[in-house]
């Protein structure tokens, strides 16, 4: 709820709860939520009044959830120093932890972050840059959209006159925000970016117009070397001493033209360098269109799905309903024992994921076994399915290239996910590319 801006929701469901009957770890949790909250209703405030009653808030649930903890992390300790205006501490403690990591640990960019907050609170902007940048980093590399430090170091670059940049940084934000659909992101982008995106357009505008009045400028000497020519020609038939006048004006059209040459050429490479990446942007819209259709066909089968396993849960409920209406006591500890509506559950899901994805990709199984040598290949058990093996690098075809991810999918381990990608990729015919051979199954 916080995270979509949906904070009176979540102040009823916070306000509904009964703390007293809170363990001390559960507290703790929930003093963080209301951290949390009155943070994001500070950030989205229109007022200052508004934000200094909102922050007011915030530093009281933090100071609860201080006073709980027994073991107090840097974060902690860190926030407590700078709201007591001591900065020089809780710098100490921050750059230690930073100096421990690098960019493609996930908390490098949490820290960066917080260094730049408080560099910012003691005006040195040009500290302030250089942990916006690292953190924008870690984001990127640790794939996180719901970010901030890109977006303040687009403003920043914006309030330095670098437009150009300040426009890109806040333009790749904005998507981020929306594809992960975190509104409160999306609302603190749209504060800033129309101020940028007119800026930038009065750039363009600006350059657009010094390269008209360049181009009217050559426009104006070619016409004047032309009426030169010609002034030059008609002096030449009427003064033979104006031979060797003529020698160096052809001399310096000879000159003039070798220039146009070397520039005709720059031209072509530019026009070659044009359609190369017009290409690449087809390939690009090819590729998001194939990603849309996906998205769309899985999306329709995701609410199928949906609605039926709550159906099936109703029914389910309604017969374990039964059975304790009737006093069936052994019989109802029987059915919560079973692991068979969950085996059965799972089991159908695996072959909606088969459907789906064959019916998305029909050539994925033989053009697979193509990239295996001849022995090796790979047939389903029954027609219309796949096997562990295939649905391992379904899923990666779908962009779910983690061992992680995959093994939670297909309820397994980690370790064997690994396994068993060493052990097709070993049987492959190109083993060093194999897997991005797979991505690019069509």
């Amino acid at each position: 709820m916080i995270k979509n801006g949906d904070y009176i929701a979540a102040i009823r469901q916070l306000q509904s709860l009964d703390r007293p009957l809170m363990s001390t770890g559960v507290q703790t949790y929930y003093y963080s939520l209301y951290g949390e909250l009155y943070e994001a209703k500070r950030l989205t405030a229109l007022t200052k009044a508004q934000k200094d009653y909102y922050e007011q808030l915030r530093v009281g649930y933090r100071d609860s959830l201080r006073n709980l903890q027994t073991k107090k992390s840097i974060w902690d300790d860190a926030e407590f120093l700078t709201t007591r205006h001591k900065y020089t501490d809780a710098l100490h403690i921050l750059v230690k932890a930073y100096n421990n990591l690098d960019v493609n640990n996930r908390d490098m960019g949490y820290i960066a972050y917080a260094i730049a907050d408080i560099y910012d609170k003691v005006d040195d902007t040009e500290c302030v840059k250089q942990y916006l940048i690292m953190s924008a980093i870690s984001d990127i590399k640790n794939s996180v959209r719901e970010y901030i430090s890109l977006r303040r170091l687009a403003t920043i670059l914006y309030e330095e006159g670098d437009v150009d940049r300040a426009y890109r940084y806040m333009r790749k934000s904005l998507e981020d925000a929306t594809e992960c659909n975190a509104k409160l992101r999306i609302f603190e982008v749209s504060d800033v970016l129309p101020i940028i995106d007119k800026a930038y357009d009065s750039m363009k505008a600006a350059e657009r117009r010094h390269l008209t009045v360049g181009l009217a400028v050559v426009v104006v000497l070619l016409l004047l070397l032309v009426c030169m020519v010609f002034y030059t020609g008609k002096q030449l038939r009427h003064i033979a001493q104006a031979r060797r006048q003529l020698l160096k004006s052809n001399e310096s059209l000879a000159e003039m033209n070798s220039k146009l040459n070397s520039l005709n050429t720059q031209i072509t490479s530019t026009n070659e360098q044009l359609n190369d990446a017009n290409s690449r942007l087809r390939e690009s819209n090819a590729s998001l269109g194939e990603a849309n259709k996906i998205k769309n066909i899985y999306i329709m089968e995701f609410m199928s799905k949906c609605s039926s396993y709550i159906d099936k849960l109703e029914a389910y409920r309604r017969s374990l309903n039964k059975l304790a209406a009737a006093g069936m006591v052994s019989e109802l500890y029987r059915k919560l024992k079973s692991k068979t509506i969950i085996d059965d559950e799972v089991e159908e899901f695996f072959e909606d994921f088969d459907r789906i994805f064959l019916k998305i990709f029909p050539r994925f199984v033989p053009t697979f076994n193509a990239l295996l040598r001849p022995e090796e290949s790979i047939q389903p058990k029954h027609k219309g399915r796949l096997s562990t093996e295939l649905r391992i690098y379904a899923l990666m075809r779908l962009g779910i290239v983690e061992n992680e991810k995959i093994a939670s999918f297909l309820r397994c381990s980690k370790q064997t996910i690994y396994s068993y990608r060493s052990r097709i990729r070993l049987r492959s015919l190109c083993p060093d590319d194999f897997e991005n051979q797979v991505l690019r199954i069509e």
